[in-house]
């Protein structure tokens, strides 16, 4: 829907083709949207206020025509149309409408867009909306809003006007991002990223952000937290356990809002996605709901014994492998599961879960850093190690049209930063150091809005992530330059802000506050309109729009350096990483760094390892384990089956003896079980081995 102004004589003016625009928010919610078009050739502007009626499913726009001169005899010649360009179905078939607006210079006039189950509702609830006085339907939305935000934490009073500005829009915004009829479904971001270029045809399904996705919810429930809205987070818990959780434990790459698998999973699976939810059950105060965590709780749990600690794709979801970022993600929810399990009264999975997750912590370096790489001393954290093995010459291909049969050991990312963020490895820790300056010498650029960071790249000329709007000059597979990912699924990877959140929480850590305070200025530089948190900002010299009426699949919507570039605006993820860090600078610590997990590595030290060795072989209708362990010690067996559609782990308990040789039986079943063993001496000390039979 736009607007298309004339004099009837010499000029039309089409919204989209010939005014410029600007968008504020006269409400301090920031949800009041106002966007001023302006033809300065003509010499007037069309202001406009966007909201939703409290009362009923409209969408309204209040207009005014204005001259720029001051003058209202300058337009009071022009009349203006709405345009309505409505694509049918989903399909392409095109119908548009164009209606002549009854209106004064000066004077506002209100349309509304009604929603309903059939014609005759949709008729009925915007005849409603537009005959309604707008100035009482303006009262209740704003008012709806500022009874919301009494309900929150305020931001620090030490912020100053923009960032509590900035703290205030995006808490709204993330509430905003949550569907009305299913509590705690928060989608990644009510986009399609870019959708100038999607046929309206595939962005339902598939291609779209408008679904739920764990790993973000987790990231929105942590600045959920950070705000003080308790009840939604714990919303968002319970839509995941109850909605999206399959039979074996674990969550889709994504769901849609009412909870079914989104048909767009690509068929990847990510187990730091099956990690996140719970640690946010933990987190939200679930601990001792026994139901809840033997229906949901423990099946989570036991699907990443029996899978982990590599499974799927990392948290870029585009190669599998042994990524620290996933790994971080595995511990920390197993140290939530472990006191879950607890507090259940199941005190012989807790000593599982906590083993399983000591182990992890215990060998992540060895499974993710390299000492014979090429940046630096040849010693930091890869972004992922293909098999495990990070010294050795292995290679993937990036993706998105970027370098394909790259060495693992070239390739860097930030994601380690996990281990710290979550109390698993000290702030301080020198391979943490040693890899942020290699970071920093391959994906950081300077941009004018401040520093960013991308996804991941190599050590060369530009950009080696390919997903983003292309630029020529990086060594991807793209043309032309501004154009757009979708849909050739080649193009230039670019800044994400959210990084720079991350890396904050970092210097936070690190007690570099001051650091930490300009990170968060230059994510709030990165924004668009009144402070929308782009997924990628821009970095590379500018690029102009192109011609209203081009090739949308090929042509660029127009970049500027350290600008958002064209995904995702807002990006859930990176709004409550902007709020977190608000109230982290505040605290002068990572607020949302889970304490349980924290307490266990990184204050009183890494817990001590138990020597533990486990085999097992089947005999009739059982498999019989056997191991050793020190003498006297309870072992814990566990018996998973990874491909079972249901979870069907058994859970045993034996004894070392004298010797410290244990024996159990547990169920032989058809296909492969893998057979876990752990042992728990006083609150600081495991032991941990996994085979497969």
């Amino acid at each position: 829907m736009q607007y298309v102004v004339t004099d009837g004589r010499s000029f039309t003016a089409l919204q989209q083709r010939d005014m410029t625009y600007t968008v504020s928010s006269p409400d301090p919610s920031g949800m009041v949207c106002e966007v001023t078009s302006t033809d300065a050739v003509h010499g007037f502007r069309l202001v406009t206020d966007y909201l939703t009626d409290p009362q009923r499913d409209s969408v309204i726009m209040r207009t005014r025509l204005l001259p720029l001169s001051g003058d209202v005899a300058a337009v009071a010649g022009l009349k203006v149309y709405a345009r309505w360009d409505a694509t049918i179905d989903n399909t392409g078939g095109n119908v548009v409408q164009t209606a002549l607006v009854d209106t004064s210079p000066g004077q506002p006039f209100t349309l509304a867009l009604g929603f309903g189950a059939d014609v005759a509702a949709a008729v009925s609830v915007a005849r409603a909306s537009v005959t309604t006085p707008f100035g009482p339907i303006l009262d209740r939305y704003v008012n709806g809003w500022r009874a919301y935000d009494r309900t929150l934490r305020p931001p620090p009073a030490s912020a100053d006007a923009r960032t509590r500005a900035m703290y205030w829009l995006s808490a709204n915004v993330i509430k905003a991002d949550e569907d009305k009829t299913y509590p705690g479904a928060f989608v990644a971001s009510p986009t399609d990223p870019w959708g100038q270029s999607v046929p309206a045809s595939t962005t339902h399904p598939g291609w779209t952000y408008r679904e739920v996705f764990a790993r973000d919810s987790y990231e929105t429930f942590t600045g959920l937290l950070a705000d003080g809205d308790l009840a939604s987070a714990r919303a968002m818990v319970r839509f995941l356990f109850d909605r999206t959780q399959q039979a074996d434990g674990s969550f889709p790459r994504n769901s849609l809002i009412d909870g079914a698998v989104a048909p767009d999973t690509f068929g990847l699976f990510e187990i730091d996605q099956d990690a996140y939810p719970l640690l946010m059950a933990w987190e939200g105060g679930f601990a001792g709901d026994v139901s809840f965590y033997r229906s949901h709780l423990r099946p989570a749990a036991d699907f990443i014994v029996n899978h982990g600690p590599a499974y799927g794709v990392e948290r870029w979801e585009e190669h599998p492998g042994y990524s620290p970022s996933t790994i971080a993600a595995e511990i920390a929810g197993l140290v939530a599961a472990s006191r879950l399990a607890a507090a259940a009264g199941d005190r012989v999975r807790a000593a599982l879960y906590l083993a399983t997750a000591d182990s992890y912590q215990r060998n992540v370096k060895k499974w993710t850093v390299t000492s014979t790489g090429p940046y630096g001393t040849g010693r930091y954290f890869l972004r992922l190690a293909v098999t495990g093995h990070p010294d050795t010459a292995e290679t993937y291909d990036l993706g998105n049209g970027s370098v394909p049969g790259v060495d693992q050991r070239r390739v860097i990312d930030a994601g380690f930063l996990e281990l710290t963020r979550l109390g698993e490895v000290p702030a301080s820790d020198p391979g943490v150091l040693a890899s942020l300056k290699v970071v920093d010498s391959v994906i950081e650029s300077p941009t004018p809005s401040g520093p960013g960071w991308h996804r991941y790249g190599i050590k060369a000329d530009g950009a080696t992530d390919g997903y983003g709007d292309c630029y020529v000059p990086d060594p991807t597979d793209c043309s032309p330059s501004g154009a757009p990912w979708f849909p050739t699924a080649k193009g230039s990877g670019h800044l994400w802000p959210l990084l720079d959140g991350e890396r904050a929480e970092q210097d936070l850590q690190s007690h570099s506050a001051g650091t930490a305070g300009s990170l968060l200025q230059a994510m709030a530089n990165m924004t668009s309109g009144v402070g929308m948190m782009p997924e990628q900002a821009w970095e590379d010299p500018a690029v102009a729009a192109s011609p209203y009426g081009s090739d949308p699949a090929t042509a660029s919507i127009g970049f500027a350096d350290g600008k958002p570039a064209g995904s995702a605006s807002p990006l859930i993820w990176a709004q409550a990483q902007y709020v977190r860090l608000v109230t982290d600078l505040a605290a002068g610590r990572v607020a949302d760094q889970p304490a349980v997990v924290a307490d266990r590595y990184v204050r009183p030290g890494p817990p001590a390892a138990l020597p533990v060795s486990v085999a097992a072989a089947v005999s009739g209708s059982q498999v019989v384990v056997t191991g050793t362990a020190p003498a006297g010690a309870t072992v814990v067996i566990s018996a998973g089956q990874p491909q079972a559609a249901g979870d069907t782990t058994v859970v045993v308990s034996a004894v070392a003896g004298a010797d410290g040789h244990f024996r159990a039986g547990v169920p032989a079943r058809s296909g492969t079980s893998v057979i876990t063993a752990a042992v728990t001496r006083g609150a600081h000390a495991t032991g941990w081995a996994q085979v497969t039979v």
